[in-house]
């Protein structure tokens, strides 16, 4: 088994190889992405619906308050669960079709429910971490978010508690602060740029439309809400993909995974190495019992 792929990339071949996986998985990646963020985009709707709600001209529009808020509070936990379980199943299935071993939509999706709690603790703790920065003068923020990049693949793929995860993805930044702000940057602008658009520009031609009447410009927002969130949804797993691909260079840098991968493949030969996150271990423990094939050289040329 050759590992003759699984080398470091340089930035255009981590955002090339990103669009080139999810052009050959479309269906199934967007698939992954979108299901468990229907709550997600339910909730942005009513959201944008409960602030026509709240407006001074929407007097006969008022009365559906009370429902709006309740609305708003019973999708809330299925939005959290279900944002973390679209990145942690978009993760792993992209991670699996990297190294040559493609999982279906239904397994990624139970591999990402699996991890949603650990996953979401993971971000709740990043986004303080975030809050406490940005009382360096906002920069410190930037910097937690930034040595965060590679939480969801440590959590998901080498199974790592959330506070585990985000010392691993510290670990793993070190000394390329500048390739993985370019890679994040990059994907995050081509990922949240196209729903981003819409949902801010219809906004703001319903409140243009409208004359600012926010009761009659909440439509428009409601389908701006709506359709931005189909096209995030419909990017999410470019980013993500990035990040998966970003993730695995670090590991060839950093811990020459790829050598690894090779000398343990051939002193065990047709069994995962060790050094491939199996399902079911943890970094570094593939195990000679592993689950599934041993994974295939990662390819997506």
């Amino acid at each position: 088994m050759s590992f003759s792929n699984l080398r470091p990339l340089s930035f255009g071949e981590i955002l090339d190889g990103a669009f080139t996986i999810y052009r050959r998985q479309f269906a199934s990646l967007f698939l992954t992405a979108l299901v468990p963020q229907l709550p997600v985009i339910a909730w942005s709707a009513v959201y944008a619906l409960l602030g026509g709600s709240f407006s001074p001209e929407s007097a006969p529009f008022s009365g559906a308050t009370p429902g709006l808020l309740i609305a708003l509070a019973v999708l809330t936990i299925p939005a959290m669960i279900g944002g973390v379980t679209a990145i942690g199943g978009v993760t792993y299935q992209f991670s699996r079709a990297y190294t040559g071993t493609p999982v279906s939509t239904g397994e990624a999706l139970k591999r990402g429910l699996s991890r949603a709690l650990p996953l979401l603790v993971a971000y709740i703790a990043v986004t303080f971490m975030a809050m406490l920065g940005c009382l360096a003068f906002v920069v410190g923020m930037f910097v937690v978010l930034l040595a965060s990049f590679a939480v969801p693949p440590a959590v998901v793929l080498e199974r790592l508690g959330p506070f585990d995860a985000i010392a691993r993805s510290w670990q793993l930044i070190k000394d390329a602060w500048l390739e993985v702000f370019l890679v994040v940057f990059v994907a995050g602008l081509i990922s949240g740029l196209p729903g981003g658009a819409v949902s801010g520009g219809l906004s703001i031609f319903g409140v243009i439309v409208s004359e600012g009447d926010m009761a009659r410009a909440a439509p428009y927002q409601v389908i701006g809400q709506l359709l931005g969130g189909l096209l995030r949804t419909l990017t999410l797993p470019f980013s993500i993909g990035a990040t998966v691909l970003l993730y695995y260079d670090r590991r060839v840098r950093t811990e020459a995974l790829d050598v690894q991968m090779m000398t343990e493949a051939l002193a065990a030969p047709g069994q995962p190495p060790y050094g491939y996150p199996q399902p079911g271990y943890p970094q570094g423990y593939g195990g000679p019992q592993g689950q599934g094939p041993a994974p295939e050289t990662p390819r997506w040329g």
